[in-house]
């Protein structure tokens, strides 16, 4: 009995995390960056936002755009970056990998 309250339990505050009260200073940088892009309505040049492609397998393998939850990669496109990105080499400052900083359902705080 005490193992399925503590389950229950487990998931009451996995569901608290992801729809509960946040505090503003939760906000990872890269999602600041957003939010700024969103209420501005300017995305940020590539010298901005520190742009590059790298030409290495290193890279190639673990950080680039495609893996950036930014990224619409049909487009070519970045939600913070403006102009066509390169999916397979390009990379920013504001890279921000997939499944990490704001979920979906997250309230932005303005």
């Amino acid at each position: 009995m005490m193992t399925t309250v503590h389950i229950m339990d487990i998931e009451k505050s996995v569901v608290a995390k992801s729809t509960g009260q946040q505090d503003e200073n939760d906000m990872k940088p890269q999602d600041a960056v957003l939010f700024s892009v969103l209420l501005s309505e300017k995305k940020l040049s590539k010298k901005e936002a520190n742009y590059r492609e790298k030409y290495n397998e290193k890279t190639k393998n673990s950080h680039s755009c495609i893996k950036c939850k930014f990224n619409l990669a049909d487009e070519k496109m970045c939600h913070v970056v403006e102009g066509e990105v390169n999916n397979d080499l390009g990379i920013s400052n504001y890279f921000s990998p997939k499944g990490d900083g704001m979920l979906p359902g997250d309230i932005v705080w303005e």
